[in-house]
């Protein structure tokens, strides 16, 4: 028995939305890609709860042909592709006929739909993958599909969607990069009633610039038109000072397309080189617009990665075109004036850089204190070393010319001092040898000797010297006995 089976046509649809729809901005960006296709000018998307129940998608395009509704539902059918060569010149955004097959196997889908305007079109209904209604109904030329309950015979795949308000923010990045994608297109997108993007579409892409990122934004943008033999550049770039903390504010462009390139994103990194912050990225819109054969874009399944045939060149060309736009840049913020009041009361306010200043708090001071002192201790030490072996040499001998009535003997002693009565009178270093009248004040105006400890921190031992007070002279134990020294 063989072993070996076709699967069918229903499984085989599943099997593809895993690829194609991911989750509910999949959906999104398919629809809208078909809506572009069909020459809308015009796009407005409505989704409720993330688009997990209601994505509905209305344009003003060319509608479908009554005879291709239901065929627009079969898998691999698209009005794309004719013959094997124009897959290699591709020039719109959908071409393998996955979409409508894949989308219609996971959700319960109603297309209503006209190719003119006469009133007259057809309505189609499909609920996981099986027809329920197809007739002709009253409507506008256009195209509106309407897409509920998605993933609603999957409930794995259901399991494992994000919160709403994760869903919502990649629907957003969707229509964010479609409305910059082309901006001669008029896009609405609302969430649960609210309206979350209104684009003007009079082809100016500064104002699509305005409408997502805002109006201040948008003034910090300049424009960038380069063109060589094989590629043309067109768009808008930020300045350095506008920055963002990943690589969101980067959208490239291909031929209508936007699409995701490592080799680009480096090539425009390299063009800011160091005038960006670390781990800082830039704001920029990029338009490339090239031959078809030059690029391969049947590579992914949602159809962002491309793959290009002369990719060193065009990214040399990207970065060389960037770092000449930014060095013709004034990239040093400018002091500006600003005018109030009108006559006579008229005033002229000009900004200023100010820097602060910090607050010094009473610590603060004493520390400062603190360290001048040890500066001018350290200062005397300094100075004071070449004269060290001189003052002390003047210090003995003051000491040694100290009269022995109120000389300063003992320790502590000093200028003044007088030994009490019934004390005896300290041993000299030579006892046979009178001493002479000489005042002892003299001997203060000489430095006075410093250990180690205090030659290492001069302000330490000085303020402690200051600090001690004087000790009295000790008795002798007993009449006649010297002290010991």
């Amino acid at each position: 028995m063989a072993k070996i089976v076709v699967l069918d046509e229903h499984i085989a649809n599943q099997i593809a939305a895993g690829e194609v729809v991911e989750r509910p901005a999949s959906v999104v960006k398919e629809l809208v890609e078909n809506a572009i296709d069909a020459g809308a000018t015009s796009i407005e998307v409505q989704a409720e709860e993330g688009g997990l129940s209601l994505i509905r998608v209305t344009d003003n395009g060319s509608g479908i042909e009554p005879d291709d509704c239901e065929t627009a539902f079969y898998r691999h059918a698209t009005s794309k592709l004719l013959q094997g060569r124009d897959l290699f010149q591709i020039r719109s955004l959908g071409f393998r006929g996955e979409a409508l097959p894949s989308i219609a196997a996971v959700a319960k889908v109603r297309l209503v739909t006209a190719n003119s305007d006469q009133g007259l079109g057809r309505a189609i209904e499909i609920e996981g993958g099986n027809l329920k209604l197809n007739e002709e109904i009253a409507a506008p030329q256009g195209t509106d599909i309407t897409i509920k309950e998605l993933f609603y015979n999957t409930p794995a795949r259901l399991k494992y969607m994000k919160t709403i308000q994760t869903e919502l923010g990649h629907i957003s990045d969707v229509m964010y990069r479609q409305a910059l994608s082309h901006p001669e297109i008029a896009f609405t997108f609302r969430h649960n009633g609210n309206t979350l993007l209104q684009s003007q579409g009079g082809g100016d892409l500064l104002q699509v610039i305005a409408a997502i990122y805002g109006v201040n934004t948008s003034k910090g943008m300049v424009a960038i038109e380069a063109e060589n033999l094989d590629y043309r550049i067109s768009g808008y770039i930020g300045l350095p000072e506008m920055t963002r903390s990943n690589r969101s504010g980067m959208s490239t462009i291909v031929n209508g397309r936007y699409i995701r390139n490592q080799g680009l994103h480096q090539a425009i990194l390299r063009a800011y080189h160091t005038l960006l912050p670390i781990n800082r990225y830039p704001l920029i819109v990029l338009t490339l617009d090239m031959h078809p054969s030059l690029v391969d874009v049947n590579v992914h399944p949602a159809k962002l990665e491309v793959r290009f045939s002369k990719e060193p060149e065009l990214n040399g060309f990207v970065e060389e075109s960037i770092r000449a736009l930014l060095s013709e840049q004034v990239l040093i913020p400018q002091v500006v004036k600003q005018n109030i009041g009108r006559g006579s009361t008229k005033a002229v306010i000009q900004e200023q850089f100010h820097f602060t200043r910090p607050e010094v708090t009473k610590d603060v001071e004493d520390g400062s204190r603190l360290v001048a002192a040890d500066s001018t201790a350290a200062r005397e030490v300094t100075g004071g070393i070449d004269n060290a072996a001189a003052a002390r040499e003047q210090a003995a001998a003051g000491r040694e010319a100290a009269p022995a009535s109120g000389g300063a003997a003992g320790p502590g002693a000093g200028a003044g001092y007088s030994a009490p009565a019934g004390a005896a009178q300290p041993r000299t270093r030579c006892a046979n040898k009178p001493r002479a009248a000489t005042p002892v004040a003299a001997a203060a105006v000489l430095p006075p000797l410093r250990p180690a400890a205090a030659r290492r921190h001069p302000a330490r031992t000085q303020s402690a010297r200051q600090e001690r007070p004087a000790r009295a002279a000790m008795p002798r134990a007993a009449e006649g006995k010297p002290r010991q020294l």
